[in-house]
């Protein structure tokens, strides 16, 4: 949960479609690489400081793979198949992550107000970052493992699926032997800060809205820390927050 501050994916510029970003993808097949997330505890990191004070944007830790990174930050999409335009329905999703280890208040600090959303390692989590979250989706901040757990306030994703680079490093908490730089198991999104609500949304009160009735937190047995949200939910939740 040491994740550096990535920059905003840039668009591809226009002639470098899919057929060529399949010649991509099997050059560097897996650097943007594919379970309940029992430790939520550094899901979203605050970002690293490289020497000079400037801040790291390369994030992986291994010197071969450098030039690979740079051309996928600036010219490739941000999976690892084309993605397909960006769907004019907006997604809502509901996000969990420990105050003490990074809260929405961190959120709020981070350089530029955005960090990545790393250290997932639950399959069905995964592949809702990876497969379904797009660029503008809004974003609920819940705080777990605390007393009360609560929804805090909102974010929004500022860049899409690309590998996550913890997964390979050996001296963070979320490294995985069977994720490697050419063969990537885990992804990561961006989020940026909204909003911090001026008083959290405790789950017990949320169990007393109709509205929130179905509603994936709510769900007794669940445990993802990555939930699709409806839109009447995360208007709902606006609504008792007070927010927009």
């Amino acid at each position: 949960m040491k994740g550096r501050q990535q920059r905003a994916r840039l668009t591809p510029k226009t002639g470098f479609g899919c057929g060529q970003n399949t010649i991509f993808r099997n050059l560097i097949s897996g650097l943007v690489g594919r379970g309940d997330d029992h430790n939520e505890c550094n899901q979203a990191h605050k970002p690293r400081k490289a020497k000079g004070g400037e801040d790291d944007q390369l994030p992986h830790p291994n010197a071969e793979h450098h030039w690979l990174l740079l051309f996928w930050e600036r010219k490739g999409p941000s999976t690892s198949y084309c993605n397909p335009p960006m769907s004019a329905e907006q997604k809502f999703w509901l996000v969990k992550t420990e105050p003490e280890c990074f809260s929405i208040h961190d959120l709020a600090k981070a350089p530029n107000k955005t960090t990545s959303w790393s250290g997932v390692r639950n399959y069905q989590a995964r592949n809702f970052m990876r497969d379904e979250m797009r660029l503008g989706d809004r974003v609920l901040v819940y705080h777990s493992s605390t007393d009360p757990t609560a929804i805090v306030g909102t974010a929004t994703i500022a860049r899409e699926a690309y590998p996550d680079h913890t997964a390979w490093d050996k001296n963070d908490d979320h490294f995985d032997a069977a994720s490697t730089p050419n063969k990537p198991r885990w992804f990561m999104v961006d989020i940026r800060f909204e909003q911090a609500f001026k008083e959290p949304l405790p789950l017990e009160r949320l169990r007393t809205i109709a509205a929130l009735k179905s509603m994936e937190l709510l769900r007794k047995g669940s445990r993802l820390s990555v939930q699709p949200v409806r839109k009447s939910e995360f208007e709902a939740i606006l609504k008792l927050a007070g927010a927009k």
